[in-house]
């Protein structure tokens, strides 16, 4: 018999919401997933629109490692709800059977293993009537499909779609869409949430197709998402609505009989990694390039082998970095603060991260923590550019959370209390922008803040 793992989510006195109970017998083990899950656990009110009474999520943690997790309001109050996840190797199409079905929770105080043959032969018997569902709205599932077709390797965000529908889109996207996608270079990890309030993409394995009720809430300034609102229909490009109907004409008869022509991927979008911190590994010697050297060496994270589609690889970023950096050079960088004297000059020539300070009072802001700084004059319009923790000798730069930016992604707002200091970086093409870490390899530039 192969089995699947349960784990119980809810409310504990004085805790908040974690691990009730598990099967699993390993805190190491339960600790994992709980830190993987942990941010997608509670269900949250939309403005001043209630949950749903359910919701259902399918993540991937690595090769034969997936969970489906299943959200109830039924014994909890909004934000603090009861939570269950099967973990196990479950392919997309069963976790979506597995949500069509009833789930009965209760808060338990022990889970037993799952019988995954019995789990897997119920997802599989309720199928049939989740893709009679979806042909029913093949309309609907066809502008879906042609917002995807758009960008076929990016995270696809869905405004407004009626509940009932959710999980037969889901299946006909990848039933539709799936293998035809792999065909042509395509691989995408199929992780999915019936519903979300926002995308930002900042808590760990956010998945690649989510569910909203309205616009996003929260700053979307991580977010590199396809968003196709349901709201506002006839949208799709006409090439993609063609080739989506056509997929699903196909899907829908049973036949296979004519492929569209291939899509245009811009990046392929792999499974997210398990959930074990990355051990940083010294860098492979760069060959010399007439740009500024750092004072030392930082250590860089190992990054896989595997060519992109689009020929980013390291190599070429490290040049695209060197060759923007020479430029950088002729510019001094600035950071233009708001009720801040003029910044100081790098304190290095040789220095690759250039630094300014600011002061700042309680007077000029609403709150005393904020800073604001101009990056205008290190990175052209439509950079991508992350605000980052300093290292501190690890040579991983974390994201810096709580911050904020102007429509054009020039004037920024952080909470950095008083003598902090931060890193602005200017990503180089083809670096996932949505990730929390960063090396300095990354960036074409990176900015030192400090604030007084």
């Amino acid at each position: 018999m192969s089995i699947l793992h349960q784990i119980g989510f809810g409310p504990r006195p004085g805790r908040g919401v974690g691990v009730l109970a598990d099967s699993l017998g390993d805190p190491v083990a339960v600790a994992r997933y709980e830190a993987a899950l942990e941010r997608h656990l509670r269900l949250k009110q939309y403005g001043t629109t209630a949950p749903p009474p359910t919701a259902l999520s399918f993540f991937r943690f690595g090769p034969g490692e997936s969970a489906v997790l299943h959200r109830s309001t039924a014994s909890g109050a909004m934000g603090r709800n009861h939570s269950h996840a099967l973990i196990g190797d479950l392919p997309v199409s069963i976790a979506v059977g597995i949500g069509a079905g009833p789930w009965s929770f209760h808060t338990p105080t022990y889970l037993p293993l799952a019988d995954a043959d019995e789990v897997l032969r119920a997802a599989a018997d309720r199928l049939p009537d989740v893709r009679r569902a979806a042909i029913a709205e093949l309309g609907l599932c066809a502008e879906v499909l042609a917002a995807l077709l758009s960008d076929p390797a990016a995270p696809l965000s869905v405004v407004g779609c009626p509940e009932p529908v959710k999980l037969p889109v889901l299946l006909a996207l990848h039933e539709a869409a799936g293998s035809y996608l792999a065909d042509n270079g395509v691989e995408r990890a199929w992780t999915f949430s019936t519903y979300e309030i926002e995308h930002s993409g900042r808590a760990p394995h956010t998945p690649e197709i989510i569910f909203l009720p309205g616009p996003p809430e929260g700053d979307p300034m991580v977010a590199a998402r396809t968003i196709v609102d349901l709201r506002e229909t006839g949208r799709a490009d006409a090439h993609h609505a063609r080739t989506a109907r056509q997929l699903l004409d196909e899907w829908a008869g049973g036949g296979v009989s004519h492929r569209p022509e291939p899509p245009s991927p811009r990046v392929t979008v792999a499974p997210p990694p398990t959930p074990v911190p990355p051990t940083p590994v010294p860098p492979t010697p760069a060959p010399v390039l007439p740009t500024r050297k750092p004072s030392a060496p930082l250590p860089t994270r190992s990054r896989s082998n595997t060519p992109s589609p689009v020929g980013n690889t390291r190599s070429q970023r490290l040049l695209i970095g060197a060759a923007a950096g020479l430029a950088l050079i002729v510019v001094a960088a600035v950071v233009v603060l708001r009720s801040a004297p003029e910044p100081r000059p790098p304190t290095s020539a040789t220095s690759p991260v250039a630094t300014t300070a600011a002061t700042s009072s309680a007077d000029t802001t609403a709150d005393a923590d904020e800073f604001v700084f101009d990056v205008g004059s290190i990175a052209p319009r439509g950079a991508l550019i992350v605000p980052l923790h300093p290292a501190n000798g690890t040579g991983i730069h974390r994201r810096l959370e709580g911050c904020g930016h102007d429509r054009d992604k020039v004037v920024w707002h952080c909470s950095l209390p008083p003598g902090a200091s931060a890193l602005v970086g200017v990503l180089l093409e083809g670096v996932d922008p949505e990730q929390q870490e960063f090396a300095a390899g990354d960036f074409s530039v990176l900015l030192q803040v400090e604030r007084k």
